[in-house]
């Protein structure tokens, strides 16, 4: 009767680690920048972290109507970020570039 208490605690165990770790991966990973001067990417960034706020980004790209000087904005140093994972920095023109090309995304402080 002992060995069988021992073994259904140590599955107990077992089994509590397990939960522990698969909730644990399942939440996303959290977006480097707390601060955001964009709707978009503040939003993305509260409802699924950095794959979300890459996505919503990465499709906002793609819109044809989003031009600059009559090109496509990109996420190159030239355009946009000096750098990508895992910091996703953004040069010093990035935020004058977002509103000029998207006024109504951005958000005012």
């Amino acid at each position: 009767m002992a060995k069988l208490a021992f073994f259904a605690s140590i599955a107990t165990i077992l089994a509590a680690l397990g939960f522990a770790t698969m909730s644990a991966a399942d939440a996303p990973a959290p977006c480097t920048h707390k601060d955001f001067k964009t709707k978009l990417v503040g939003d993305a960034c509260k409802a699924g972290g950095r794959d979300a706020a890459k996505k919503a980004m990465q499709d906002w790209v793609k819109k044809k109507e989003h031009k600059l000087d009559g090109k496509t904005p990109t996420c190159s140093p030239a355009f946009c970020h000096k750098n990508q994972a895992p910091n996703y920095d953004l040069n010093d023109k990035a935020f004058d570039k977002f509103k000029a090309v998207d006024p109504d995304n951005f958000l005012a402080k």
